[in-house]
């Protein structure tokens, strides 16, 4: 198991909940942080760090700017369209037949 935590001055406290019982013994390894982006993952995720340096903040800009353009020829766009066009029709198609199955005390 990994996790982050910051010391407060006195103890080390965990960014987020850790699933251990209460006076379990762990051994403790530390590597600082500074360097990287020290809000902790969102609950359910392990992402790796990123530098928040200047220099790897534009390095990540230049890396997501040099994702080409999605693109769709006309006729790829038209039947795109005429899918969701038909989805729709199927998905209104299936909320009414669950309508008229309810009783009549929940329409």
């Amino acid at each position: 198991m990994t996790m982050t935590a910051h010391f407060d001055g006195q103890v080390f406290v965990p960014d987020r909940p850790v699933e251990l019982p209460v006076g379990r013994k762990v051994r403790v390894e530390l590597e600082p942080l500074n360097d990287f982006d020290d809000d902790p993952d969102p609950p359910g995720t392990d992402g790796d760090p990123q530098p928040n340096d200047p220099e790897s903040i534009a390095r990540w800009i230049a890396e997501s700017q040099s994702i080409p353009a999605a693109y769709m020829s006309p006729e790829e766009e038209a039947d795109w369209l005429a899918e969701r066009k038909s989805r729709m029709y199927r998905d209104v198609a299936a909320i009414e037949e669950v309508a008229r199955a309810l009783p009549e005390s929940h329409q």
